[in-house]
């Protein structure tokens, strides 16, 4: 569950797009050169380039941008 929060640091304001697209840019750079892609998912990490079907997209309908 996101919740929204008021920051007054300008710096930090935008702090959460960024990880976003971070995040985007490595499953993008992961899938493109079959490098593990490692994430927390239900308790354990688990690298996703392992997992059956190979799917990157944690989220339903992101497209990654």
């Amino acid at each position: 569950m996101k919740t929204k929060s008021t920051v007054v640091d300008a710096d930090m304001s935008k702090a959460g797009q960024a990880l976003e697209r971070a995040a985007a840019r490595a499953r993008q750079l992961a899938e493109q050169t079959g490098t593990p892609l490692y994430v927390f998912k239900d308790g354990r990490v688990v690298d996703l380039n392992r997992q059956p079907g190979g799917s990157y997209m944690l989220r339903e309908g992101r497209s990654g941008k």
